[in-house]
């Protein structure tokens, strides 16, 4: 039965064309992307989901955005050797020749790109840190409201002696993901089923609100983990979690995604119109794919993501080691230091949530904190029996910051690049003082 549609497809006009421009996708992809670039969590659902969200709604077209977006990623992916735009260039690629040879597909698809993007596991990870600390500061003045005796600091919360931490499992990828991805489809069966689409929009107010329910199913489940004082350790912990999950967020997209498709979606066709390709038109789908393909072979998995070039970093009269990466080292007997330039406004920085967790190190508690009257982030890690006493924030030399807005904003508009500075030490008093030095006496300088 699949053998037959294969063959039926392959017999329609200009659809063994089509097969030989997926070919140079896929082997630009092989090419550009190792294994385990495209095995993460979202990226994985993403794959399974795609035949069930991607479907025609109109006639064949030459989208001239998806080709605009095609070159101008190509070209971004080839310049600063970011795999996500030879990530996003590809799929952006692969519709092109879809809308073109087949029919229109569905705008949903552009969301699940989106969502499915490798590069959504750092944002959800830079945006889930200062939801969490918001969510726990909510639970706290919740649970007080109702008269319990409730401490809270950062991302930890303190209810009759017993301490929760708020961690990525409440506010993060995991949860983001699923709660995404499975909306996409839901919505995408009713507005099959339906024969309907919606309008940009419409889908990302959809989104936002999918967003806005689960932020509100993670703060209601902390809220039932606290007053309940569900530990990671019990079962109920993660039964929890789940039926948050399913009665506020996947009931409410059920029924507002079937009330959109219904009232709010455009009658479209489901079936292709015939085609007929100039040879012009053959020559232009032809260099895109060999575009695709050669972007592919620039960005091979071999290479490392673009050279960021090493800060000129002095700490007093400390020798400064300069390891991959761009990363300049200081380590003495009490500190750690790690100086991490940011190439661009648009990078993903190394933040020390991913870094030390790729050591061993469990962060048990994280908050933001002032000292020398700059705000820093403070965490504490652990590894079995050790514990680390760390801080972050960022800095061009001239600024300090932990605001993601600020810097990227300042860089953008020209400023110097910024570094993001990580300090670690084995005792908190101890990094207290150095923290003191390095902020207030200015005794740490970069270029």
């Amino acid at each position: 039965m699949n053998l037959n549609v294969a063959v039926e497809f392959l017999n329609k006009p200009y659809r063994k064309l089509l097969v030989v421009l997926l070919c140079l996708c896929a082997v630009g992809a092989v090419a550009a992307l190792p294994l385990w670039y495209v095995l993460t969590l979202n990226c994985v659902i993403g794959f399974c989901l795609l035949p069930f969200v991607v479907h025609i709604t109109g006639k064949s077209r030459l989208n001239m955005l998806a080709l605009v977006g095609v070159v101008v990623l190509g070209i971004l992916s080839m310049v600063y050797h970011h795999k996500v735009f030879y990530f996003l260039a590809l799929a952006l690629a692969i519709i092109f020749f879809i809308d073109f040879f087949v029919g229109k597909v569905s705008g949903l698809v552009y969301f699940l790109i989106v969502f499915m993007s490798p590069v959504f596991y750092q944002v959800s990870v830079i945006l889930g840190f200062p939801i969490r600390l918001l969510l726990s500061n909510w639970t706290g003045a919740i649970l007080k409201a109702a008269g319990m005796q409730v401490e809270v600091m950062g991302n930890l919360i303190w209810i009759n002696g017993i301490d929760f931490s708020v961690d990525e499992a409440c506010m993060g990828l995991n949860m983001l993901v699923v709660s995404l991805l499975l909306s996409v489809f839901i919505i995408a069966q009713h507005l099959r089923r339906q024969k309907k689409d919606l309008r940009l929009l419409v889908m990302i107010i959809f989104f936002c609100l999918v967003f806005l329910f689960t932020v509100v199913s993670n703060l209601l489940r902390i809220i039932l983990l606290v007053v309940f004082q569900l530990l990671p350790n019990n079962p109920w912990h993660e039964v929890v979690g789940l039926l948050c999950l399913f009665v506020y967020v996947l009931i409410p997209v059920y029924f507002l995604s079937k009330k959109l498709a219904r009232n709010a979606g455009n009658r479209v066709s489901d079936s292709a119109n015939l085609i007929t390709v100039s040879l012009s038109q053959k020559s232009l789908m032809f260099m895109i794919g060999v575009f695709v393909l050669c972007c592919g072979f620039v960005m091979n998995p071999d290479r490392k993501e673009g050279s960021i070039e090493h800060a000129e970093v002095m700490y007093g009269q400390l020798p400064v080691e300069k390891m991959p990466g761009g990363i300049s080292k200081v380590i003495t007997n009490d500190i750690l230091l790690y100086v991490k330039p940011i190439p661009d406004f648009f990078s993903m920085e190394h933040t020390p949530l991913i870094c030390w967790k790729g050591s061993g190190y469990e962060f048990k508690g994280i908050r933001k904190d002032h000292s020398a009257n700059f705000e820093v982030y403070r965490g504490k890690l652990k590894k079995g029996n050790d514990y680390l006493y760390t801080a972050w924030w960022y800095f061009n030399g001239a600024n300090a910051t932990i605001d993601q807005f600020t810097w990227r904003t300042d860089m953008l508009k020209g400023a110097n690049r910024y570094c993001l500075i990580n300090i670690t030490s084995k005792d908190e008093s101890t990094l207290n003082e150095y923290l003191k030095e390095i902020l207030e006496n200015n005794k740490l300088a970069i270029k």
